[in-house]
C-alpha cells in the first residue's frame, strides 16, 4: 500500500507542477504577448540555432522572466503536493518532482537558446525549490505525538 501512495504523491506532483506551469506561461503570453509568427519561427525544425536566438532577443523581457518564474513556482507547488500526499520521506518525493521539473528545464534550455540569467535560474532552482516545499509540507502534514497531560 505505501507503494501505490507514493507513486500517487509522484503523479499528483507532477500534474500539479505541470498545471501551474502551462498557467503561469499561459498569463505570461497573455501579459506580454509575443507575435504567433515568432513564436512558429523559434519551434520550427528548420530554425537554425543562431536564428532562434536572435528570435529570442526580440521577445519582451517578462515574457522570457515568466519561464524561469513559473518552473519556481511549479516546482514548489508540485514538491509540495508529492510531499503531502506521500506516506513517509516526505523530502523525497519532493526532491523526485524537482529532478523532473530540473530535467524539463534543460530539455527546454537545449532546444531553444535563452540568456544566461535563465539558465542559471532555470538550472539552479528546482530542486531547492521543491525541497524546501518538501520540508514544509513535512512540518505540516507529519502527525505529533500527544504531549503528556
Amino acid at each position: 500500500m505505501k507503494i501505490l501512495r507514493s507513486i500517487i504523491s509522484i503523479v499528483a506532483g507532477l500534474a500539479a507542477t505541470f498545471v501551474v506551469v502551462s498557467s503561469l506561461q499561459l498569463a505570461g503570453s497573455a501579459m506580454f504577448p509575443v507575435p504567433e509568427e515568432e513564436a512558429k519561427k523559434l519551434m520550427a525544425k528548420d530554425t537554425s540555432r543562431q536564428q532562434k536566438w536572435e528570435i529570442m532577443q526580440a521577445f519582451p523581457t517578462g515574457a522570457i522572466a515568466t519561464v524561469p518564474i513559473s518552473w519556481m513556482f511549479g516546482a514548489f507547488l508540485g514538491g509540495f503536493t508529492a510531499a503531502a500526499i506521500a506516506g513517509c520521506c516526505k523530502s523525497v518525493h519532493a526532491g523526485i518532482i524537482g529532478g523532473f521539473n530540473l530535467l524539463a528545464a534543460i530539455a527546454m534550455l537545449v532546444m531553444i537558446p535563452s540568456p544566461d540569467w535563465m539558465i542559471l535560474i532555470g538550472l539552479a532552482t528546482p530542486l531547492p525549490f521543491s525541497l524546501l516545499a518538501g520540508l514544509l509540507a513535512s512540518k505540516l502534514f507529519t502527525p505529533r505525538e500527544a504531549s503528556p497531560v
